[in-house]
């Protein structure tokens, strides 16, 4: 378990005061310095007491189809932005639940926080709902800290289904 830092800075009283919230939102350590010492701590603390516990847990911010509505021929840019740099190597498509079609490039990214790839859709397919579904617990960040939960795409149609024509002579 990794607690959720909150920092509160009550002016009146002149108090920063540190909260560690577990998963129920309940406080379990308050931490209060006198306010003057807030610059100190915001420098200090990002450096060494958070690394230490841990911001908290990673999870994918949004994943997004560049293209609603694919058809025969057609592919989508699909974007994963996670909340903080991924460690590397952990996110992989194995993470992903990839409906009705396969990524046919692999996942990319530049910063280990926006990752990219190409979507394109099996043929065959005329399906109005589909959403690519991650699962957060198969991603660290770069403290080792697991992610919770899954995060969903939009969702997008499918309509790679070909027309087919019958055709009947009557004599």
């Amino acid at each position: 378990f990794y607690p959720t830092w909150i920092m509160l800075n009550d002016r009146a009283k002149g108090l920063l005061n540190l909260r560690a919230m577990n998963l129920n939102d309940s406080i379990i350590r308050k931490l209060t310095f006198p306010n003057y010492l807030r610059n100190f701590l915001l420098f200090f603390g990002l450096l060494f007491l958070f690394p230490i516990v841990g911001f908290g847990q990673i999870s994918a911010q949004s994943i997004v189809l560049s293209d609603g509505s694919l058809i025969i021929g057609e592919a989508a840019t699909v974007t994963i932005v996670f909340s903080e740099e991924v460690e590397s190597g952990s996110f992989t498509e194995d993470d992903l639940t990839i409906p009705n079609g396969t990524f046919t490039t692999g996942l990319s990214t530049t910063d280990d926080i926006t990752f990219t790839a190409s979507y394109t859709p099996n043929a065959g397919v005329e399906e109005a709902t589909n959403v690519i579904t991650l699962d957060n617990t198969g991603v660290n960040d770069t403290s080792g800290n697991p992610g919770v939960g899954t995060t969903d795409s939009n969702n997008f149609a499918i309509d790679t289904l070909a027309p087919t024509a019958t055709v009947s002579i009557d004599n």
